[in-house]
C-alpha cells in the first residue's frame, strides 16, 4: 500500500532522476 503510494508520488521524479528513484522508495 505504501509502496503504491511512493511510486505515485515519486512518478515526476522517476521521469527525471530515473529508476533509482524507485529504487531508493523500494
Amino acid at each position: 500500500d505504501g509502496y503504491a503510494a511512493n511510486v505515485n508520488y515519486h512518478s515526476a521524479n522517476v521521469s527525471s532522476i530515473g529508476s533509482i528513484s524507485v529504487i531508493i522508495v523500494h
